[in-house]
């Protein structure tokens, strides 16, 4: 498990990404999400996210370093900087 909790400071940084691809990345680690009580939509959408659970588990959940990983990257690649 990772301590360092590295990426997602706010909601607004989770919503930067699309809903339905944020889903596919956590619906890998069911078992995290099943421990964090975070039900996730069917249909994915901005209006049906559970950002704050979400949000609240990334900054206060010990995270499998392979999600704070991939969470980390996603958020750095997001941005101009990051690409270059």
């Amino acid at each position: 498990m990772s301590s360092k909790n590295r990426c997602f400071g706010t909601i607004k940084a989770l919503r930067r990404l699309r809903p339905e691809l944020l889903c596919d990345v956590l619906r890998k680690f069911a078992e995290c999400l099943a421990e964090w009580g975070i039900n996730l939509p069917e249909e994915p959408g901005f209006e049906n996210m559970p950002y704050e659970a979400i949000h609240a588990a990334c900054m206060h959940a010990e995270l499998p370093q392979e999600l704070d990983d991939v969470l980390y990257f996603t958020c750095a690649l997001g941005t101009a900087p990051g690409w270059e």
